[in-house]
């Protein structure tokens, strides 16, 4: 029965620390802390995931990902959700999020850049 149990809690723990979709009948199992941020694709609804490694294309909309999202991520722009553990850093005057593994997003609404100051502590 303890080794039942350990398995339970393990998939419930896994769950819970990665983001689990299908895109061509393939499914994928991200860790959000891969993720850096994710971008809509203009004109169709598919969307990209950007990790420190690869993208992954996803079909839906960002409104429906943000729902699906747990962790820091937030909406910093009208195409773009960014996961805030790993920004790097952002160039305010430019608007360009930068992130731990040097990718580059200038998808930063200019009404969230204080939003986005005061949640990542930068004065």
């Amino acid at each position: 029965r303890l080794i039942e149990d350990i398995k339970i809690a393990s998939s419930i723990i896994d769950k819970n620390h990665n983001f689990i979709f299908s895109y061509n009948h393939t499914t994928y199992r991200i860790p959000y802390n891969q993720i850096c941020y994710i971008e809509k694709e203009p004109i169709i609804k598919r969307c990209i995931i950007h990790t420190y490694t690869n993208d992954y294309c996803i079909t839906g909309t960002l409104n429906g990902l943000m729902e699906k999202l747990e962790g820091n991520f937030v909406r910093t722009h009208q195409s773009c959700i960014v996961n805030l553990d790993n920004i790097k850093r952002i160039e305010l005057v430019d608007n360009i999020i930068i992130f731990k593994n040097d990718d580059k997003t200038d998808m930063l609404n200019i009404k969230m850049k204080r939003e986005i100051k005061n949640m990542i502590g930068v004065s």
